[in-house]
């Protein structure tokens, strides 16, 4: 059995396309070149959000909806550029 060959890699300012979307995980993903998830980045700063010392000792539903609101802000400013720059590529599912 012969391997397919490779997609190349799109003229884009990531390596996938979208629509991206935020995971319950705290991924940010958009789609790959064969159509499955493709993983963008991480929402991070737990530490920060439930820690002690320099950091807001949130309880820890608190900081679930600030990273949940984060990520929702990061992904529409992702999906509204990307249809603004590149209207022939991305499409919404």
């Amino acid at each position: 059995m012969t391997e397919q060959p490779r997609p190349p890699l799109p003229d884009l300012p990531v390596f996938c396309t979208g629509p991206f979307r935020a995971t319950r995980f705290g991924w940010i993903v958009g789609v790959d070149a064969f159509g499955g998830p493709c993983h963008i980045a991480d929402i991070r700063g737990w530490g920060y959000l439930t820690g002690n010392g320099q950091a807001l000792a949130l309880d820890s539903n608190i900081a679930i909806k600030a990273q949940t609101k984060a990520a929702q802000f990061i992904v529409d400013a992702m999906n509204e550029k990307m249809a603004r720059d590149y209207p022939d590529i991305t499409k919404e599912t």
